[in-house]
């Protein structure tokens, strides 16, 4: 997650260096040759210095100056120099799409903090997803090891109600269907108790794979999920719910679209070009031939040239540019409300959500307390003699179902908060 963000800023840093300044050099050579009465041949060699910058209302501007020197291998080598230099500027017609102008501004100076700020609200909110991965896998672990201690019990408890049910079988004191119905929930439990093992063994190599030892494990399970409940009640103070990267994300896109559609609007293409003609064409030396092109009366040629592009049928897409704008803009529009209704929706459902498995969580509590209370009075008729130490293993078991109960329900309050709320 965190390569892919740092990839993503280098993107990001290189659509913004498009504003830049972009030089460049452009290197060829050639050689040629003839046959007459005799074999000549040639070297030309080119080098072309440029630049191009990128300017506002979708602009360009290109810079070239462009200088070549010519090797001619007769009985005695000549040289020649030559220089020429251009400049060419691309516009667009904005006339033909003024309604598109406005948004075309807005993206150019606003796309590049717009992608950099969704790009940080998607970083975070990977993390956060990654968080309650972690937090629910450790909050699992937890509960499912005390789920398992509480079958394990009840399958000690199990072993030895078998043996005995075997033996009132055998005496006539317990019916075919009564046999037959104990053991099927002995089995069912011996069965729970193996799927349960199985979750777990799961969920541990999940933890091994998010880098996460059993020493990270060993707090106890009230203090932990304690800190985290504080910890959902401050966001639910604090903290904004929902999802904001959404609109942004939705406004990102539109903004893209307006610079695609840039592409398609046709563009006045101006250029200007200025050759140096020399006075003579071959010198002796390569530095005569520098010198010799700049000082020997060069003559100047220059040209001046002016391009665009207009189609005349009026069924061509040019003429119904704005238009189609409009009606982009329009659908945009549309999109974003009900994208920000959908949003505010998802908003409330969450905070329902919270509600309800805080309400969950109340009653359970509620749950756990009446289970103690019975458990007590549970202990008390069993040391008077008024009960069977199954009646109290059985109390038992009901307090630590709860117990296990309660905290899943805190559990999943606590996950819901985090999944709502912004962190």
């Amino acid at each position: 997650m965190e390569l892919g963000f740092k990839f993503n800023e280098r993107l990001l840093f290189s659509e913004f260096s498009t504003w830049m300044p972009f030089p460049y050099i452009d290197l060829n050579t050639s050689v040629s040759g003839t046959k007459l009465d005799q074999l000549y041949s040639g070297l030309d060699i080119g080098a072309s210095l440029g630049i191009a910058q990128r300017l506002p209302l979708g602009m360009n501007l290109s810079l070239t100056g462009k200088q070549s020197l010519g090797i001619f291998f007769d009985d005695k080598p000549e040289y020649s120099y030559k220089f020429n230099t251009s400049a060419g500027l691309s516009v667009p017609l904005w006339f033909m799409a003024p309604s598109a102008l406005p948004d075309f501004l807005k993206q150019e100076f606003g796309l590049y903090p717009k992608k950099k700020q969704l790009s940080l609200l998607e970083r975070d909110k990977g993390k956060k997803a990654l968080i309650i991965k972690m937090l629910a896998a450790i909050g699992s672990e937890k509960i499912l090891k005390k789920r398992i201690e509480l079958l394990k019990n009840v399958q000690k408890w199990n072993t030895e109600e078998k043996s005995k049910n075997e033996i009132l079988f055998s005496q006539g004191k317990l019916s075919v269907l009564e046999f037959s119905e104990k053991n099927k929930r002995i089995k069912q439990e011996e069965i729970l108790l193996f799927q349960t093992e199985q979750s777990y063994q799961a969920l541990m190599n999940e933890i091994g794979n998010m880098g996460l030892s059993f020493s990270d494990l060993s707090e106890d399970i009230n203090s932990w999920l304690g800190f985290f409940e504080k910890f959902a009640s401050y966001l639910q103070k604090e903290g904004s719910a929902g999802d904001e990267s959404g609109l942004l994300r939705h406004e990102v896109e539109w903004m893209q679209s307006v610079q695609k559609f840039n592409s398609s609007i046709p563009r006045l293409f101006l250029s200007f070009g200025a050759d140096i003609i020399p006075s003579k064409e071959n010198y002796p030396s390569f530095p005569a031939a520098f010198m010799g092109y700049w000082k020997d009366n060069p003559t100047l040629k220059w040209s001046v040239s002016m391009n665009v592009k207009i189609n005349l049928s009026p069924l061509h897409d040019d003429f119904r540019m704005n238009k189609n704008f409009k009606m982009l803009k329009e659908i945009k529009s549309l999109d974003k409300t009900f994208l920000r209704q959908s949003i505010e929706e998802e908003k409330n459902n969450g905070l329902k959500n919270i509600e309800k498995t805080l309400f969950a969580s109340e009653m359970s509590k509620s749950a756990l307390e009446i289970q103690k209370k019975y458990f007590t009075l549970a202990e008390e008729l069993y040391k008077q003699g008024k009960s069977s130490i199954h009646d109290l293993f059985a109390a038992q078991n009901l307090l630590e179902e709860a117990e296990i109960n309660y905290y899943a329900e805190r559990l999943t309050y606590v996950l819901n908060v985090l999944q709502v709320y912004n962190f």
